[in-house]
């Protein structure tokens, strides 16, 4: 602290959590969860820090190939806010983990592609990447945000402590007989840390307004599930259990995961 130059800091500042809300034309406000990795970083004057977040929310959408045939494929739309806190620069990108093919053709695009395909995600709905048809609809979409934000704003207000996020797409999907059809899928993503945030649990799933026969409700309700345990105060080095059903490929289709793993964070200043 000096009065003549002001108040200095250098640091880092590392984000083990949060939500980053971006408005969106029509659609309204969108919910991003902030990723582990993102910082602030100080390096002199204490007003002008230099942001690295980086926040994801998922997008539900069904995609239907030249043939005809169709999947649902969970998307990730991330939010980049980088650069100084006065003039920041966002940017969007996109990604598609838990569905092989659709990531792989995703990579082989250009950064503004991927771009214009998040945007088209979060406002209409669709993806229209090559060998793709356009199904999506958005009919139901003003009503479904218009619902999600209040829930979602609900469960901010009343369940300080849990991190309790909803979420409702309404799609086009090709059936089985052939005709395209309306489906809506109601979602929900749960978060909790326990014992003083040494370990943090969480659950997710969804229930379909069209629910194949074939498959029992409690498979879809708890469909995704997560326990980590950390080991340590500064949070590098945890134990994960988990539980994950993906897309992988056409052959392969939907997969359930299930296993355990170690997970060690480490950052260099130089790699010798």
């Amino acid at each position: 602290m000096n009065p003549e130059s002001g108040n200095n800091l250098v640091g880092k500042y590392i984000l083990g959590g949060g939500m980053v809300r971006y408005g969106l034309p029509v659609v309204g406000e969108k919910n991003f969860t902030i990723q582990n990795g993102s910082y602030i970083e100080w390096t002199g004057n204490l007003m002008e820090p230099i942001l690295h977040i980086t926040a994801a929310t998922a997008v539900r959408v069904s995609v239907t190939e030249d043939n005809q045939s169709s999947r649902i494929v969970n998307f990730e739309v991330l939010i980049r806010i980088e650069d100084d806190l006065r003039q920041p620069r966002i940017t969007f990108d996109l990604a598609a983990p838990n569905d092989q093919a659709i990531q792989t053709q995703l990579a082989a695009f250009s950064a503004e592609e991927r771009t214009k395909q998040a945007m088209n995600l979060l406002i209409y709905g669709t993806y229209t990447g090559p060998g793709t048809v356009n199904t999506g609809t958005n009919a139901n979409n003003t009503l479904n945000n218009f619902v999600e934000k209040e829930l979602n704003q609900w469960t901010r207000k009343y369940l300080k402590n849990t991190n309790l996020t909803f979420g409702i797409d309404t799609y086009n999907q090709i059936g089985t007989d052939g005709q395209e059809v309306k489906r809506t899928d109601y979602s929900y993503q749960f978060s909790k840390q326990l014992f003083n945030d040494k370990i943090n649990v969480k659950v997710g799933g969804r229930i379909s307004s069209d629910n194949d026969p074939g498959t029992s409700m409690e498979d879809n309700l708890i469909d995704d599930i997560a326990i980590e345990y950390m080991f340590t105060k500064k949070r590098n080095l945890l134990m994960k259990v988990f539980r994950h059903t993906n897309y992988e490929s056409v052959l392969e289709g939907e997969v359930t995961q299930t296993g355990i793993g170690i997970v060690w964070r480490k950052s260099f200043r130089k790699l010798k």
